[in-house]
């Protein structure tokens, strides 16, 4: 629930242990894939990343329901300087067959550079807004 209007965050005890959905994206490529069993280190995304435009993504994606897999690329994108081609020519399956499948659709490329644009956008108007709020407390 909404945690008493708290917009549904939980207050857990040191040392207690809870279980949560909620969803992610990778933030470095080429780590093994995520599982239900594996044991996480929750972490404030300030201490892996000073990135904001990352931090962005990961605002979008928690707050504004933008597609998982189009965050991904965009994090990806950022987090590992990866291009937009290296992203398009990534694997995802590779059959028996010998067939492949992309890792990402083409739409989930589209929406991912729409994403990274817009990141890097609110990123530097909050900048600029921090400087503005800085320079009015005459601190700058």
């Amino acid at each position: 629930g909404g945690g008493g209007m708290m917009g549904g965050f939980q207050n857990i005890d040191p040392g207690k242990v809870n279980r949560f959905k909620c969803t992610t994206v990778c933030l470095e490529h080429g780590k093994k894939e995520p599982h239900a069993r594996a044991k996480y280190d929750i972490v404030p995304l300030n201490q892996f990343t000073d990135d904001k435009n990352v931090a962005e993504i990961c605002y979008m994606l928690g707050f504004s329901g933008i597609n998982q897999n189009a965050a991904q690329a965009a994090a990806w994108h950022f987090t590992d300087e990866m291009s937009w081609e290296e992203l398009a020519n990534k694997i995802g399956a590779e059959h028996l067959n010998g067939t492949v499948d992309p890792y990402f659709q083409p739409q989930q490329l589209r929406w991912g550079f729409a994403i990274a644009s817009e990141a890097q956008r609110r990123a530097h108007l909050r900048a600029e807004a921090r400087t503005k709020s800085l320079i009015d407390q005459g601190k700058e």
